[in-house]
């Protein structure tokens, strides 16, 4: 029984990878001379790796998981006949089953191979180690929380949060999952300092270990470190995951700071196992907790004529928290357009939408990456048409270990970075971060503007052609 479910479940999958031009990535292969055959495999070694990778992941998992994550470990690092090759990836599952344990209040018995069950020593140790440590700051009175929808002021209050620190004389640091976030912080509350998470914990003497979890290898701390009595503010803290929560926590806790966990837990999931904002608002003081999640705190939406959009700012609070989906789909639909074919929606949107994509001040979304190339495209010939976009000069990007196609680049044309990097004057670059090419020089340099960041100036750097990726609209 259990079989013919996972084969209609798989027989749906492969439909909807069908109909998305969905393909999966090759499992990345040890080259040939690197690998070893089936007797010399470590197998509890890879079954450890494995559970704890699993963890890392997700705070639950199937034994359908461990089975997949086995024979791409085996495919990985063995080779040899494909029967032994087979019966090891059974083996090495079967070991990651052992080191599994069922989560708290699961009846005995056998497990569906499908349902996400099982769970790890790992993973509860890092949950109850971020608990207490945030408990410990709560008892100090040194953990404060903001929970807000989008657009209701939580970086205007973290404005306020810093202007009131400095007056106190109490440096404030500001850390975000992602370069992009931790730049948006600095370029909109003035004299903050920030950095990424993963960066701020290398300089504090973290490390990641095999699996990719991380580990305090040693206890030393930057020079510019910040002083007992310190604010920490995590950012974005919805996206980050329980196991770098917990190294911040456990920094934070070691040098005496205070910590300020803000983000919403609505928005983007952590990129492994969460849950952060709701362990950090029911370990806080309550009256350290402070929600803006009313449509009257929403004040990012805004009118043509620029006065505040009240009722798109409540339908996005609905959307937020799901009270009543059949009204926010109304919602939705009321506005709809439909069209005759998919090219003549195509060129509407593109038609319409140009000048407001280009300037910032408007966004468009496709379904698909296929679909937003073909906007993009459509797009970009308007604004060509329209000489915003010259049809002078141009460079052409290189790709990156086939990571993405090579553009075509010209002056007016907005662009994103596609890595975190830092150029040859120590200035930092985050991924997503978007520029507008000013001007390309015969010698190929193009002057790049940041986009979207009032008060920045203008500089000129040589293309790193390995750094910027598509024409954006």
């Amino acid at each position: 029984m259990l079989d013919d479910e996972l084969a209609v479940w798989a027989a749906r999958i492969r439909e909807v990878m069908a109909e998305h031009h969905i393909v999966l990535p090759e499992p990345t292969l040890v080259p040939l001379d690197g690998r070893v055959g089936v007797a010399r495999l470590d197998r509890d070694a890879v079954a450890v790796e494995i559970v704890e990778a699993q963890g890392l992941k997700r705070s639950a998992w199937s034994r359908a998981d461990l089975e997949a994550a086995a024979i791409l470990a085996v495919e990985a690092r063995v080779s040899g006949d494909p029967v032994a090759m087979d019966e090891a990836a059974v083996d090495v599952a079967a070991r990651a089953l052992a080191l599994s344990q069922l989560l708290p209040g699961v009846a005995a018995g056998t497990p569906s191979a499908a349902v996400k069950w099982f769970t790890s020593v790992g993973v509860v140790e890092r949950e109850n180690e971020l608990r207490a440590g945030l408990a410990a700051l709560a008892s100090a009175d040194r953990l404060s929380v903001v929970e807000g929808a989008a657009g209701a002021g939580k970086t205007g209050s973290l404005a306020e949060h810093v202007a009131a620190a400095s007056g106190a004389g109490r440096r404030v640091l500001v850390v975000a999952p992602t370069g992009a976030a931790a730049n948006v912080a600095a370029s909109q509350v003035s004299g903050v300092e920030a950095s990424t998470i993963d960066r701020f914990l290398l300089r504090h003497g973290w490390d990641r270990n095999v699996p990719g979890a991380w580990e305090w290898v040693e206890t030393t701390s930057p020079a510019d470190v910040l002083p007992a009595g310190g604010w920490l503010v995590v950012d974005e803290a919805g996206m980050v995951s329980q196991d770098s929560a917990r190294a911040l926590v456990t920094t934070a806790n070691a040098h005496g700071w205070h910590v300020r966990v803000q983000g919403d837990s609505y928005q983007f999931g952590a990129v492994g196992v969460g849950g952060v904002m709701d362990m950090a608002k029911q370990a806080a003081d309550p009256g350290r907790v402070w929600l803006l999640d009313d449509a009257n705190d929403v004040h990012r939406f805004r009118l043509r004529t620029g006065e505040k959009d009240t009722a798109y700012a409540a339908h996005s609070v609905a959307l937020r928290t799901g009270a009543d989906p059949e009204q926010a789909a109304r919602t939705v639909m009321e506005t709809a357009l439909v069209y005759g074919s998919d090219a003549e929606r195509a060129a509407v949107v593109a038609d319409a939408w140009a000048g407001r994509a280009h300037a910032g001040t408007g966004l468009v979304i496709a379904g698909t990456n296929e679909q937003a190339q073909l906007l993009n495209g459509l797009i970009r010939d308007q604004l060509v048409a329209a000489g915003t976009i010259t049809t002078g000069r141009q460079v052409t990007t290189t790709p990156l270990s086939g990571r993405w196609e090579s553009e075509t680049i010209r002056a007016g044309d907005l662009v994103a970075t596609r890595v975190n990097a830092a150029g040859t004057d120590g200035s930092r670059y985050a991924n997503r971060e978007r520029w507008r090419v000013r001007n390309i020089d015969a010698d190929g340099e193009c002057g790049w503007s940041a986009s979207m960041a009032p008060g920045q100036s203008t500089w000129t750097r040589r293309r790193p052609a390995n750094m910027y990726s598509w024409p954006m609209p």
